[in-house]
Order: C-alpha cells, then sequence, then structure tokens
C-alpha cells in the first residue's frame, strides 16, 4: 500500500495516512492515442479491401475449399492456402 503525507500550515503537523489502491492493472501514464499508436505498430497488420466479383469469387472458393478440407476455413485461413500454393507453384517453376 502507498502512503500518503499531507502536511498542514497552521498546525506544522505530518499527517501520514494510507492511499488505498484502485482495482485493475496500473495507469501507463499514456494517452488514448499514444496506446493506440504503440499497439498498431507492435502488430504489422496490413487490411486488404476486396468488393464485387472479386468477393464472390474468393467466397465461392473458400466454400469449396473448406468441402474439401472437411471444415470451414476463414478468410484469413483460406488467403494463406493461397498464399502457400502460390509459393509452390513458384518453386516447381524455377
Amino acid at each position: 500500500m502507498k502512503w500518503h503525507r499531507t502536511e498542514t500550515s497552521d498546525t506544522e503537523a505530518v499527517v501520514t495516512e494510507q492511499v488505498k489502491r484502485k482495482r485493475g492493472r496500473p495507469p501507463s501514464g499514456l494517452t488514448k492515442n499514444e496506446l493506440a499508436t504503440r499497439s498498431k505498430a507492435n502488430l504489422d497488420v496490413k487490411n486488404l479491401a476486396i468488393n464485387g466479383e472479386l468477393l464472390q469469387a474468393f467466397n465461392v472458393a473458400k466454400e469449396k475449399h473448406s468441402g474439401l478440407m472437411g471444415f470451414k476455413l476463414t478468410s484469413k485461413q483460406f488467403f494463406s492456402v493461397l498464399v502457400s500454393d502460390y509459393n509452390r507453384s513458384q518453386k516447381n517453376e524455377s
């Protein structure tokens, strides 16, 4: 526990009392924007935006591949499959 010290000027006495900590993690001293910037820098995440016919083709291919795998793939998992298939095909061509 922390102690809080207060001095009173009229009596010149020092009063020491306990300060109770609040629940949870103590504040870091950073603003919300600084915390968000720091968090985004650590993640190294890129977002891809697709729409229209490309999105429909992606979803159809994802569903077909999910059927072959025997479980439903997420978009991230299917994208990983596409990239690994592409890398394999590039190695075979060389």
